[in-house]
């Protein structure tokens, strides 16, 4: 019943003292036993890549304004862990996992790739960021 922010995508930026998340599109493409079980309406079919967009629905809000970002969780391997784990990165530790989960479309581009890393190295030492798996 909590409402969503965004799919896979998250913008986020420093504002003041703090970091704040912002929404994207009000929809989720999900494959289909996802949006099944979150949907149950949905049990008509999926699209040609085994995914169905599933716009906000009962049960399913969509959070429409900019939120403080409180903490980051950065997903593991999931390999073969038999329990949940939850453990809290240094700074350095998230910095390459905040990296690895970042998408830069010119890597040409020295001034702004430094801006990158910059603003990432601010994120890891202001937002506490957990390794969940």
């Amino acid at each position: 019943g909590h409402a969503f922010l965004t799919e896979d995508v998250l913008r986020v930026e420093e504002r003041g003292e703090g970091f704040h998340a912002f929404p994207s599109r009000p929809e989720l493409r999900l494959f289909h036993d996802s949006a099944v079980f979150l949907a149950p309406a949905c049990a008509g079919g999926g699209e040609a890549d085994g995914k169905t967009t599933l716009a906000t629905v009962p049960g399913l809000p969509h959070h429409d304004s900019p939120v403080p970002l409180a903490a980051l969780f950065l997903l593991g391997p999931g390999a073969t862990a038999g329990e949940i784990t939850l453990q809290r990165l240094s700074p350095a530790d998230a910095l390459a996992g905040l990296a690895r989960n970042s998408f830069i479309l010119d890597v040409e581009d020295r001034k702004r790739l430094a801006q990158h890393f910059s603003r990432l190295g601010t994120l890891a030492e202001k937002v506490p960021c957990y390794s969940l798996d």
